[in-house]
Formats: C-alpha cells, sequence, structure tokens
C-alpha cells in the first residue's frame, strides 16, 4: 500500500497535453517519480536531451493514466 497516487514527472513535446495519449506521445521523457509536493523539486534532465524539444512538464498519474497537472514551457 502507499501514501498516494504513483505521480511521475514528464516532459513533453505536446504544449498542452490533455489525454494519456497527448502526454505519451513520441518524444517524451519520463523524469522521476515526484518527490514532493510543497516546495522547491528538481530533476535532472537526462544527457543527450535538449530542452528545445519540450513544451511542457506533466505531473501524470502513471498508474492510472490521469494528467495531474501541466505546466507550459516558454
Amino acid at each position: 500500500m502507499t501514501n498516494g497516487p504513483d505521480l511521475r514527472v514528464i516532459l513533453s513535446p505536446n504544449a498542452n497535453p490533455e489525454s494519456s495519449s497527448e502526454v505519451l506521445e513520441a518524444g517524451f521523457i519520463e523524469m522521476s517519480k515526484l518527490k514532493g509536493n510543497m516546495g522547491k523539486e528538481s530533476y535532472p534532465l537526462p544527457a543527450g536531451n535538449d530542452m528545445v524539444t519540450f513544451n511542457s512538464v506533466v505531473i501524470y498519474w502513471k498508474s492510472f493514466r490521469v494528467v495531474f497537472a501541466v505546466a507550459p514551457l516558454n
């Protein structure tokens, strides 16, 4: 049993994904499990990736394929 949903931090090429298929379209990267829900967090970008290919950061409930939150990147 866990304390909460299986939330993940995902970088997506989609600027405003609203569905699981839009989050997980070609070119997405699953960064990590969400570390917490308060304060600042940082996640290192895996080597060989360029931030210009990503248009949003998504908090995603992996187990149930639900988009929790989206932050567009400029």
